[in-house]
């Protein structure tokens, strides 16, 4: 696009948001491209971090070292854990009750909501890491 790079990424935000829209709409993962610093493994962890709440489904990396940086940066944490777990409960319940609404905490909990619930259970499980096992 000839943007310059920079560090913090930024540049590249409109493209990401294109990318995680095109995915979604093929129904494939968006992956997220490589971090070029390979000594930089806590600016590796930020950008991971960053995309992975952007929507990314995982990053491409070019040193094995920087594996396991990006696999904890995309493992959800216990407290995502915790109320994707409670979102299921709540949504359990209500559907046997027949019930359209859900509520949780006083927030309106709907299909997106407990579709990434399911996802996030899903990755922990995948990781094995679910709460108190890290």
């Amino acid at each position: 696009i000839g943007a310059v790079r920079t560090k913090e990424g930024r540049e590249l935000d409109d493209i990401r948001a294109k990318v995680i829209v095109a995915a979604r709409i093929a129904g494939v993962q968006a992956l997220d491209s490589v971090f070029g610093d390979v000594n930089d493994l806590d600016g590796l962890y930020a950008e991971a971090l960053r995309v992975r709440l952007l929507g990314f489904d995982g990053k491409s990396v070019i040193h094995p070292r920087q594996i396991p940086v990006v696999h904890r940066a995309f493992t959800p944490s216990d407290q995502e854990v915790g109320f994707a777990r409670r979102v299921m409960a709540a949504f359990r319940e209500a559907s046997s009750r027949g019930a359209g609404v859900i509520a949780l905490d006083g927030r309106m909990i709907d299909a997106p909501v407990v579709a990434r619930a399911e996802k996030i259970l899903a990755l922990a499980e995948a990781a094995g890491c679910l709460p108190g096992e890290r």
